[in-house]
């Protein structure tokens, strides 16, 4: 790997990002939820795209801290 990309990757916050826009989204599925305007079965979907966003960001953050 090139050591640019190497550097890019150690100073890039993007999987900061993902995990707290995994927050935002699930906080905001919650409260349609709460507001009947989705299903549990809609909820439960958009929970495991939650639940994926939030294994990438962690990939992604355990990859930059080894570099």
């Amino acid at each position: 790997m090139g050591s640019r990309i190497r550097e890019w990757l150690r100073n890039a916050k993007f999987a900061y990002w993902i995990i707290v826009w995994g927050l935002v989204f699930f906080a905001f599925v919650i409260v349609l939820g709460m507001a009947e305007i989705i299903t549990t079965r809609q909820i439960l979907l958009m929970g495991q795209a939650y639940f994926f966003l939030l294994m990438i960001g962690m990939l992604l953050q355990m990859i930059a801290r080894r570099l």
